[in-house]
């Protein structure tokens, strides 16, 4: 309960909507690649493609794609402690919360949003490092196709209808 009211007193409601937008897209993708795509080979879409495509369509004064590491810890037994990072791509919100539409090693039914600062900074957004190299090497054609592929998902896509 604590976690939940300092996550809300550290987003505004811009960010709020946002997610609920970005899940919405995210939604609307998977119907229609579920529908369009039996029997045949699937693209594979990437946290990359995936954060471009959601900028292409919701466009980037909204929400910016950020591509860099995500920093995690491993503890072992004897209290040893291992930092490991894996290139990641995220999107960052004008108001400067992280929306995370693909995270890494969780099977998540929808996009999270990770807030700044607060109790739990140092568990939340610190993970997250921007880094310029990952953009270098991650942003070519292929992934820019994919992009594109994807955003024509989320325009075909039907609104979820509440209820």
């Amino acid at each position: 309960m604590i976690y939940a009211q300092e996550s809300y007193d550290r987003t505004t409601q811009d960010d709020r909507d946002m997610l609920i937008r970005v899940g919405d897209l995210m939604w609307r993708a998977r119907s229609v690649r579920a529908e369009k795509m039996k029997g045949r080979e699937r693209t594979i879409f990437e946290c990359h493609s995936i954060c471009r495509a959601l900028v292409l369509e919701i466009g980037n004064n909204a929400i910016h794609y950020v591509d860099g590491q995500l920093v995690g810890l491993e503890i072992g037994g004897d209290c040893s402690v291992k930092l490991h990072e894996c290139t990641h791509t995220w999107l960052e919100t004008k108001d400067g919360s992280i929306i995370d539409p693909y995270p890494v090693g969780i099977m998540a039914m929808s996009p999270l949003l990770i807030t700044r600062g607060g109790i739990y900074g140092p568990f939340t957004t610190t993970r997250y490092r921007p880094n310029p190299g990952v953009t270098a090497e991650v942003s070519n054609r292929l992934t820019w196709r994919k992009a594109r592929v994807l955003q024509g998902l989320f325009r075909e896509g039907k609104l979820r209808v509440p209820g």
